[in-house]
Formats: C-alpha cells, sequence, structure tokens
C-alpha cells in the first residue's frame, strides 16, 4: 500500500507541473491549467465516491457469533 500511495504521489507531483507549465508557455496565464486541475479533482472525486458505494454494497455485514 506504502508502494502505491508513494507512486501516486510521485506522479501527482510530476504532471500537474509539466502540464502548468504548458498550459503558460501557450498562453501566458494559468487559468485554463486550474480549471484541467479542478476538473480532474472533481472526476477522481465522483471515481472514488462510486467505487466506495460499489464496495460497501457488495461488503458481507459481519455477523457476531455468540456460543451459549
Amino acid at each position: 500500500m506504502t508502494g502505491l500511495v508513494g507512486a501516486a504521489g510521485g506522479l501527482g507531483g510530476y504532471f500537474p507541473s509539466l502540464v502548468m507549465g504548458a498550459v503558460y508557455s501557450a498562453g501566458e496565464e494559468y487559468t485554463f491549467g486550474y480549471i484541467l486541475l479542478a476538473l480532474t479533482a472533481v472526476a477522481v472525486l465522483f471515481f472514488t465516491l462510486r467505487i466506495g458505494r460499489d464496495l460497501r454494497r457488495n461488503a458481507e455485514p459481519e455477523v457476531a457469533k455468540v456460543s451459549y
């Protein structure tokens, strides 16, 4: 799990800076780059919510076993 989180953090630190640099080089402002970052964050939020909902729906409830 630590490797997965580290890889996601590495990619998250690498690609947005490239995109922001390309956007600034093309138009001399960062507005479009910030819009792309916001849209990406919203897309990831919806993806995470959907995955969580599907996992909760498929999870079996824990049943306490009581011995008498």
